[in-house]
């Protein structure tokens, strides 16, 4: 089954982007429009609901039964197979989805066998787009503490890169880290971690500002 994430991972990683910045650009003309990280998290769901709205009814694995792509706080295996990872928004392949049983799959009594069904309720296998969101609410602008955050979500993204990207298999994650600041105001460390990133291929750091003067 050809899903959304197969035919158009490029393109839809550049729209959300697009979008992002867009929503800095509103965000600059309407300053009082964006008050927690949980604000920020919600205009960046609704913008790439819109973008991606006509395929919120696609086949999964199971029969008879359709979902999304789009969600919210759900979580991935780390190292340990401890379900610890729990990127802010995800984008996935509904096609490599199933809410009855595990996606690994071997041959007992001649038929095919599923995996158990994991606690969290639901396994997929498959391409993600994975975003973790910061907002930076202080009149002092992005502090060396908040990049500090930021490596945190970044070695996340770190993580499940290196247990997923393998290439061996068509499991690929590519990782958005947005990062929003009331101000404008930066520590000159958090500009060297975004050129740090220009050239990753499986990250991207996208960076808005309200440009609120006190």
């Amino acid at each position: 089954m050809t899903t959304i994430l197969e035919e158009q991972v490029p393109t839809l990683k550049e729209n959300i982007i697009r979008e992002i910045r867009n929503l800095s650009d509103e965000y600059q003309k309407n300053q009082g429009l964006i008050l927690s990280e949980d604000d920020l998290k919600c205009h960046i769901f609704r913008k790439i609901y819109d973008l991606i709205r006509h395929y919120h009814r696609m086949k999964t694995h199971d029969s008879n039964i359709t979902g999304s792509p789009l969600h919210s706080e759900i979580r991935f295996y780390d190292e340990e197979g401890k379900l610890s990872l729990v990127p802010d928004i995800t984008i996935l392949d509904p096609g490599g989805m199933s809410i009855k049983h595990g996606m690994s799959v071997r041959i007992m009594d001649k038929r095919l066998a599923y995996g158990k069904l994991p606690t969290k309720g639901f396994e997929f296998k498959g391409k993600a787009i994975i975003i973790e969101i910061k907002f930076e609410k202080s009149r002092k602008g992005i502090s060396e503490a908040t990049i500090q955050k930021i490596r945190i979500d970044l070695g996340k993204f770190d993580r499940l890169i290196e247990r997923h990207n393998r290439p061996d298999e068509d499991n690929n994650i590519f990782g958005i880290m947005v990062v929003f600041n009331k101000t404008n105001k930066c520590n000159p460390l958090f500009n060297q971690l975004v050129q740090d990133y220009e050239t990753n291929e499986n990250v991207k750091i996208v960076y808005g500002t309200g440009n609120v003067i006190f």
